[in-house]
């Protein structure tokens, strides 16, 4: 009961808080569009299940969700995003193409706003997908929120615990579920000194995806059922690649010839464009035969790499100015200033860098190199792929340099000595294969969650 006093108390505290930064956050620059549905509870109706994707990465494991349920009878998912870029993923994902789907809404409106009159009927016949802002978690609003939209199961993708929101779903008896659920140590940390107000917000089930994981929220939401998942992340990395020499839409002039070694520089960010550059100069001066292929991350860049690339001298080209890549000698550099182009360059590259790594970026994508076979060293800045884990690096599926020296390094051994690539092909797939399923068993623990609220079963 004491616990309950101090909950309801603080969150009247935090009600006060937002109704105080209204004002400040109808002018900000990433909350202002779609601020009167972030603000309202008007437009929303009953639906069965509600997730929430916070911004573009829970964007797309929301759609892998939707795309993967299946029901026996008509089941209406409401999906809320905070962010523009979420929306978009959301409308490109699960509303454009398809037959109700309309154009021309105010940029302010999500495209498929009129959620009474017109749910977009999606690929399963038994869902209707509906498309919304989130709402701010201000506890009175939200009280209103929850009462119309009436969810027998709320999602939360990854790591939201807001306090409004539980609190209401709690009180309306909702069945809460954390899907993909992460906690690192200093989360944990900052969480568990209010932890007595975090267990009378429990959500029910917590699908954490991993051990260390799950027992940081064990602690935490001592009532919940938590068990581990797959990383659903895993399921959205295809493990099959269109090789550059066999896509059909490349003829025999847009291929690289075969014979030479082809090492690449990708997604190579502004502010660690000096250190990329001293990778390209230890790599030629050790293995002049070969060609190096530059991706700068922002296509911005060009310009700056093209005189860069000048002043040093260097044997270059660009990609847009290269009609048949067949002649291109060894010891040349393709500065490549068109998109689309990566992964096909990847499949005949002996090796690879990616960048956004050797500083604290967050990281880029080094699994699409190794699944195409490509020798791949990335930096320590990982955070944005932490989800990864360390066991791709134990196994040397894909080396983690500390600083561009080894970088090179193990750039100029892989061109020295070879390796085979279909054996480096064959095990990132397979170690992404072996870590796939969590879609499915996410899909399935909300299936069962909304026969058990809304049918009993």
């Amino acid at each position: 009961m004491k616990t309950e006093i101090v909950t309801t108390g603080l969150l009247a505290v935090y009600n006060f808080a937002w109704q105080a930064v209204l004002p400040l956050l109808k002018t900000h620059q990433r909350l202002k569009t779609g601020f009167s549905q972030r603000t309202s509870a008007a437009h929303f109706s009953k639906c069965d299940i509600w997730i929430q994707a916070a911004s573009a990465g829970e964007a797309y494991l929301a759609c892998s969700l939707v795309k993967s349920m299946r029901f026996q009878a008509k089941t209406r998912v409401l999906v809320s995003t905070i962010t523009v870029q979420g929306m978009e993923i959301l409308e490109k994902e699960l509303v454009q193409g398809l037959p109700n789907h309309s154009s021309g809404n105010s940029p302010d409106q999500p495209q498929n706003q009129n959620f009474e009159q017109k749910p977009i009927q999606f690929l399963d016949p038994s869902i209707e997908v509906v498309l919304a802002w989130f709402p701010f978690d201000m506890p009175s609003l939200m009280e209103r929120v929850v009462k119309r939209i009436d969810p027998a199961v709320m999602v939360l993708l990854e790591t939201e615990l807001w306090p409004g929101l539980l609190s209401c779903l709690k009180k309306r008896g909702t069945e809460i579920i954390m899907v993909n659920a992460r906690l690192s140590e200093k989360s944990f940390k900052s969480y568990r000194q209010t932890a007595f107000v975090w267990r009378h917000l429990a959500p029910d089930t917590i699908l954490a995806t991993s051990d260390r994981e799950a027992e940081r929220f064990a602690v935490l939401f001592t009532e919940a059922t938590v068990k581990v998942m797959p990383n659903i992340k895993f399921d959205a990395l295809a493990t099959t690649n269109g090789a550059l020499t066999n896509a059909g839409t490349y003829s025999n002039k847009n291929q690289l010839n075969p014979k030479i070694p082809v090492s690449i520089l990708a997604s190579i960010r502004r502010e660690e464009e000096e250190m990329a550059q001293k990778i390209l100069t230890r790599i030629l001066k050790e293995f002049p035969n070969q060609v190096v292929a530059i991706f700068p991350r922002h296509m911005e860049r060009i310009r700056s790499w093209e005189k860069n690339l000048s002043r040093a001298d260097y044997n270059w080209c660009l990609r847009s100015q290269r009609s048949d890549l067949k002649t291109v000698e060894p010891g040349s550099i393709i500065l490549w200033d068109t998109f689309g182009e990566l992964k096909q360059a990847c499949s005949i590259a002996t090796t690879a860098f990616v960048g956004g790594s050797l500083l604290p970026l967050g990281g880029q994508n080094f699994m699409e190199p190794a699944m195409a076979g490509a020798a791949t060293v990335t930096g320590p800045h990982l955070k944005d792929f932490l989800w990864v884990g360390e066991e791709i690096f134990r196994k040397k599926i894909v080396h983690r340099a500390n600083n561009w020296q080894q970088v090179a390094d193990f750039m100029i051994e892989s061109l020295v000595n070879g390796r085979r690539r279909g054996v480096q092909e064959e095990q990132a797939q397979n170690f992404i294969q072996a870590h796939q399923g969590g879609t499915r068993i996410a899909a399935n623990q909300i299936t069962r969650s909304l026969q058990r609220q809304k049918w009993n079963q």
